[in-house]
């Protein structure tokens, strides 16, 4: 049975599946997941999503930039916000399924050039097109970019505490990599009887 997409007006139409994107509709034929992805990427509106607040850019402070499939770097930006209101320098890009990946580079070019060279990025996992995107950003543009492959919300919190003592790029991942290995923790009745004592 095919599933159809949640809070996305739909109906059926004889053996095609009818979706509205906005503005755009997308036909595509119950026909498999192969001719679900091709006919999803040619005629799909573009879904890839950028969140920067470009007029609290401050000079100086390196900025903090995160990258993902789907909506997960939109999501820990939003939940890091809660705990740290009123953060500049934050930015998130997403890559939805069919969208362009040479539009996917421009706005991660955007972002570079935005901080001035001067940022982290955080990529979802390694060898993902995001992923692959950055490593692409650094070859074409011979510069070195620092960062992580994989984050989490503990990274993210690690490399605001890091960039206000002054610390490098470099040093602010090193630090966000190391909290994020030290952030994950099993749930045990020993930890549970320390929180209630906080």
């Amino acid at each position: 049975m095919m599933r159809l997409p949640k809070n996305k007006p739909c109906d059926l139409r004889k053996n095609k599946l009818f979706l509205h994107f906005g503005t755009d509709v997308a036909w595509i034929r119950a026909g498999g997941r192969d001719n679900f992805r091709k006919n999803i990427r040619k005629e799909m509106k573009k879904g890839m999503r950028m969140e920067m607040e470009w007029e609290q850019v401050v000079p100086e402070l390196p900025g903090i930039v995160l990258l993902s499939h789907g909506s997960a770097a939109l999501g820990i930006l939003e939940s890091v916000r809660l705990i740290y209101p009123e953060q500049p320098n934050l930015a998130a890009l997403s890559l939805d399924m069919g969208d362009d990946t040479e539009e996917f580079y421009r706005k991660l070019e955007k972002l570079y050039q935005a901080f001035h060279g001067n940022c982290i990025f955080f990529a979802d996992f390694n060898g993902g097109t995001p992923c692959n995107q950055l490593r692409i950003f650094q070859i074409r543009n011979k510069v070195q970019v620092f960062g992580a492959l994989g984050f989490s919300i503990p990274m993210v919190l690690s490399a605001i505490d890091s960039r206000r003592d002054g610390l490098s790029p470099e040093e602010i991942a090193g630090h966000a990599i190391k909290d994020g290995h030290e952030g994950i923790q099993g749930l045990c009745m020993e930890n549970v009887q320390c929180c209630e004592e906080d």
